[in-house]
């Protein structure tokens, strides 16, 4: 089945007539807005829509063009808070004239901007224009307008966790609870020697990894770097409080949640540091409780070992800075295993499994949907190098680095930033990050960022900044290539980009500062600045939505089950696909469907009768689309007041903060024993002013361009935390 839920039930059966030709519903909305809201001081700019090509062109006849005047209307007072004329903005193309009729070709809409960014006063408010009698969704402005939306979207890894029950308080509602799931798990057999019980192996833990219920070791990369992004680039958004099962014991809840997923990977290691493929078994069941099948593993091959090293080399380095001595002792050990991991690979490196794909591996029909492997392991071992270089100096990654470094898609023959590439594009951004490099690794890491800033400056580049700001390339300003399988990922993914951007000091502080507003608009994006009108995360009425995702696929919140209408909360499905097609190989929409509107709220699966059906290719879900997301938002949730973080100080073990006041240099001298920190400055909001390594003992920073005022250093490094207030005079 499939449908929008607004306010009503709309039900779009007739769908090759109704989609394909158009019917406006009771709750098309001309006004788009942020259905959540806006953080104060940040630009709030709506959409203001007439629809003249695509499935809803209908419905132009009601809204051809908007009035001369939009308001902003306070929902509690209905006083106007402020008005102004829109501005037409849609089409234009690189060289800034209008394409035909003045129509934006991604959405096949006629596109006014509302820029009402000078309302800053918290509070509810909806626009309206009176000539047209048509009105936004009602949205909230305030400075934690995103906590609550980062802790359902977070809550997704919750329900996707294999081998524990979901229950109260944690599943939100009873109506999502599901008993201890596959158990089995611990003895798991190799699909491709199934009745050879000497190879029994627990492979328990994790997390689904979509709407299939599998584990892909390949497809977890994207998913532990976002997450580990999330906490890096604004740790201030996570506390101890996302209600998991381990809130409460004093470690942020994301590293909980980032460790349950590793301690899942670990198991995938064998002994000889290769690293096992896939996990999965029968097709699923609904609830997931009910599925007691008998569950495989699929062997090691190069591809999965390399993807297991980074990914332990970067999260090493993260929880070794953190105070408990369980997480240092847990880093240690993802340093030693990814090592390990680097070293069979050596040795081994075109060691492949295709699973469920018997003419390349016989035998392998079966085991998990998605396919593993992949024909190119040169950027992972790559971005192997990368990390391992940054978690050990070693020479011998470092050297890798030099001699590969055109191996990066984006730097060889691409040459381009691309949302394909995100995964390059942060390891170099990461790699221009590190302290101290050796000479020959400097000169590799000049080339990396002038070739990337090359890009930025060239305005016939579609993610140049000039395009960008006039919104050539997208009147919803919110580009990315083009929209295929998991193009809601791919949003958040360059939403992420332009936040590297604006920190990486590779731009002046004005264009920074752009890069920074820019990523917002893809927020703004998935949560119903699009020309769906549509939250893109599943069941958000209570948390404030009024149009949002009702289906989409997943073994669990199928069709036909008895969560089909009403799944979980917060979970992104994949998004509008040009290209998606149904079981018969027939398209789900024709050429003439703007890409942006490529997309229908079903969940129907696999079937050569009812149409449309194989709904995986645009509403199922995947972590790797969700944690790009939690990312993003991550960055605008100032979850914790920074005044109340408390120093943590140990005998003998002294940081010097001075002088305080300050008013040009602040100085931070470490303890002797200290040989690297993480160094980070916040002010009172909770944002990020700076965050870099000190390896020196002494390190000095400029303050003298700040405004006056307090703000907060924390410092973490080997057994050492401290936080302390400076005043900037």
């Amino acid at each position: 089945m499939f449908y929008i839920k607004t306010t009503g039930r709309v039900f779009l059966w007739l769908f090759s007539f109704f989609l394909l030709f158009g019917k406006i519903s009771a709750q098309e909305k001309f006004i788009l807005v942020n259905q959540f809201g806006y953080l104060p001081e940040s630009p709030k700019i709506a959409i203001i829509r007439s629809p003249r090509i695509g499935p809803d062109a209908s419905s132009m006849s009601s809204y051809p063009a908007p009035g001369n005047e939009i308001k902003v209307i306070n929902a509690q007072t209905n006083e106007v808070t402020f008005k102004a004329s829109p501005v037409l903005i849609s089409g234009r193309n690189y060289q800034g004239s209008y394409y035909q009729d003045q129509i934006d070709p991604t959405s096949g809409d006629k596109v006014w901007h509302f820029d009402f960014s000078s309302v800053t006063e918290p509070g509810t408010y909806f626009l309206r224009d009176e000539v047209n009698q048509q009105e936004s969704f009602q949205f909230e402005i305030s400075a934690d307008v995103y906590k609550d939306l980062l802790k359902i979207a977070f809550k997704n890894f919750y329900f996707q966790r294999f081998n524990i029950a979901k229950e109260m308080p944690y599943c939100i509602d009873p109506v999502w609870s599901d008993a201890l799931c596959y158990d089995q798990e611990t003895e798991a057999l190799n699909y491709m020697d199934k009745n050879n019980k000497n190879l029994v192996r627990d492979v328990s833990g994790g997390w689904f990894d979509a709407g299939d219920l599998n584990k892909y070791v390949n497809f977890l990369d994207m998913v532990f770097r976002n997450l580990l992004l999330s906490y890096v680039e604004n740790p201030l958004a996570w506390g101890d409080d996302m209600e998991i099962p381990e809130s409460g014991n004093g470690i942020p809840d994301i590293l909980d949640e980032i460790k349950w997923g590793l301690d899942w990977l670990l198991k995938m290691q064998n002994e000889d540091g290769s690293v096992l493929s896939v996990v999965g078994g029968s097709n699923g069941a609904s609830p997931p409780s009910t599925d007691k099948a008998q569950r495989y593993y699929g062997p090691e091959n190069t591809s999965s070992t390399l993807t297991f090293s980074l990914v332990c080399a970067y999260a090493s380095q993260i929880f070794e800075k953190e105070p408990q001595q369980s997480l240092k002792e847990f880093a240690a050990l993802l340093k030693t295993r990814a090592e390990k991991a680097w070293d069979w690979a050596e040795k081994n490196p075109a060691i492949k499994f295709y699973n469920n794909d018997n003419n390349r591996q016989p035998g392998s029909a079966g085991l998990c949907a998605g396919q593993n492997e992949t024909d190119d392991i040169k950027p992972i071992k790559l971005r192997a190098a990368v990390y391992l270089f940054g978690l050990t100096r070693n020479d011998k990654y470092g050297y890798y680095i030099q001699d590969h470094h055109n191996e990066f898609p984006m730097i060889g023959w691409w040459g381009t930033l691309s949302e394909y590439y995100t995964a390059d594009h942060e390891a170099c951004f990461y790699l221009n990050t590190l302290p101290n490099l050796p000479s020959y690794l400097k000169s590799t890491t000049d080339i990396l960022r002038q070739r990337m800033t090359d890009r930025l400056n060239n305005n016939s580049f579609d993610y140049s900044l000039n395009c960008l700001i006039d919104y050539k390339t997208d009147a919803y300003m919110s580009y990315i290539d083009d929209y295929n399988w998991g193009s809601n990922s791919y949003k958040s993914a360059i939403g992420n980009c332009f936040l590297q951007i604006a920190t990486s000091g590779w731009v002046n502080e004005t264009s920074a500062k752009t890069y920074k507003d820019l990523s917002m608009n893809y927020i703004h994006y998935i949560c119903g600045v699009n020309p769906m009108q549509l939250v893109y995360l599943t069941n958000m009425k209570n948390w404030g939505a009024e149009k949002y995702a009702t289906q989409f696929y997943h073994t669990w919140f199928g069709d036909k089950t008895a969560w089909d209408n009403n799944p979980a909360p917060g979970y992104i499905p994949g998004g509008p696909n040009h290209y998606s097609t149904n079981a018969d190989g027939s398209r789900h929409f024709s050429d003439n469907v703007p890409h942006s509107k490529c997309y229908i709220d079903f969940n129907t699966s696999w079937s050569m009768t009812e149409k449309p059906n194989s709904s995986w290719s645009i509403t199922e879900n995947s972590l790797g689309y969700q944690a790009p997301f939690i990312r993003l938002l991550a960055n605008f949730v100032p979850k914790k007041d920074p005044v109340d973080i408390p120093v943590i100080e140990k005998q003998n073990r002294e940081v010097l903060i001075y002088p305080n006041p300050v008013s040009d240099e602040v100085r931070i001298t470490l303890p002797d024993e200290t040989e690297n920190a993480h160094i980070q400055l916040f002010d009172l909001t909770g944002k990020v002013i700076f965050s870099t390594e000190q390896s020196q003992k002494t390190g000095t920073y400029p303050v003298a361009h700040l405004n006056k005022g307090i703000y907060i250093v924390i410092i973490k490094g080997n057994d050492l935390f401290a936080s302390q207030k400076i005043i900037v005079k």
